[in-house]
């Protein structure tokens, strides 16, 4: 979770900037032309920033921070294009339907919390588990 919230913390200010250079100023009204566009450019980066690093890395910059990384569940291997696109979809698709995209976004990183191997929903669709690196600890592990 600490990983998910540094991520977030990182497209904040990305979304800040893109919505001021985009003319949006100090105040963007929501439901302007100007607002959706960098609301999208916005929400497009934050989903290649993250596909791209776990694909290849198997860790975004939050993930480095929380000293985790994502790997395949079968042979701790990175997850790959395939399976870190299904993750990424996965947790943040929904959330561009209103409310019921915040529910399903709590319900995917909570699930995590109730589960013995510790996967959110994401994980479970990926075939994917997050590993403690500082402590070579797994989280999933049976």
């Amino acid at each position: 979770m600490g990983g998910f919230l540094v991520d977030q913390a990182i497209f904040a200010v990305v979304g800040g900037i893109v919505l001021y250079r985009a003319g949006a100023g100090a105040s963007p009204t929501v439901g302007s032309p100007v607002y959706d566009r960098s609301a999208l450019i916005v929400f497009g980066l934050e989903l290649a920033y993250e596909l791209v690093l776990l694909a290849v890395l198997g860790q975004t910059v939050g993930c480095l921070a929380a000293g985790v990384k994502v790997v395949r569940q079968e042979d701790s291997g990175l997850p790959g294009w395939g399976r870190a696109a299904r993750r990424v979809a996965t947790a943040s698709l929904p959330a561009v339907i209103p409310v019921l995209g915040l529910v399903f976004l709590v319900a995917c990183y909570g699930w995590m919390f109730r589960d013995p191997r510790r996967q959110g929903l994401h994980d479970k669709a990926a075939g994917t588990l997050v590993i403690d690196v500082r402590r070579t600890r797994t989280y999933g592990a049976p």
